[in-house]
């Protein structure tokens, strides 16, 4: 039988409250994403498209936008850019046109290293035939038996011993891809069967979404005693 304290208008507005809150906080940092974004972009281009379109087009023609400032011009801009470029790109003359302004990021001193990190961190990511994080594991964490997800990037061998490591990123919320990088014995990672939306899921949700079962010790591994 239902508690009746669960029946009553205070109970009812709580619940429907805490599932209001769960639907729309997704969808606010969404729209203040967005709004984040596109407020820097018009705030940077803005004034600039402005001043071209009131050079360019009579002011007569504009109507209410007299001035220039007509709502999304500085996103449609961008998005116009963004379209051409990779236009350009799609051709071998353009790609090669293009590979000049890598050059000349990469003669500048100190800007040279971080530019090739983030090019060849782009690079990797939009290799459809590559996926930069390979699968989902598990790896020890913290105290004993303890494990944490994290996302398999690839696999090195050490020069000393010779022995494999699996170089992970251990994802964090509220944003998973900010956490540390660290490198884990080949031998002490478990595959955890998860895709990567699913792992996300689990991340994002502080584990409310753990599935009841999962894999999480590797086959044939001794059962701990619960000793350290």
């Amino acid at each position: 039988m239902s508690n009746p304290e669960d029946q009553t208008f205070g109970a009812q507005l709580k619940r429907n409250l805490l599932r209001g809150l769960m639907i729309m906080t997704p969808i606010a940092v969404v729209v203040i994403l967005i709004e984040l974004v596109y407020g820097s972009i018009d705030n940077r281009l803005g004034p600039s498209l402005a001043y071209l379109f009131r050079l360019v087009i009579p002011a007569s023609w504009l109507g209410p936008f007299s001035q220039g400032n007509i709502p999304g011009l500085s996103l449609a801009f961008v998005l116009f850019v963004l379209a051409t470029v990779g236009w350009i790109d799609s051709w071998y003359l353009g790609r090669k046109g293009l590979s000049l302004i890598d050059c000349f990021f990469l003669a500048i001193p100190g800007i040279r290293s971080i530019y090739s990190a983030l090019r060849k961190l782009v690079d990797t990511l939009s290799d459809t035939k590559k996926s930069a994080f390979q699968r989902v594991v598990w790896i020890p964490w913290g105290w004993r038996d303890s494990k944490t997800l994290a996302f398999a990037t690839s696999e090195t061998v050490d020069a000393t011993t010779g022995r494999k490591y699996v170089t992970v990123c251990i994802p964090t919320p509220p944003n998973p891809f900010s956490g540390p990088f660290i490198l884990v014995p080949a031998d002490q990672v478990t595959e955890s069967g998860l895709s990567l939306d699913e792992a996300l899921k689990i991340v994002m949700s502080f584990g409310v979404l753990t599935p009841s079962v999962l894999p999480i010790t590797q086959e044939g591994a001794p059962p701990s005693s619960g000793k350290e």
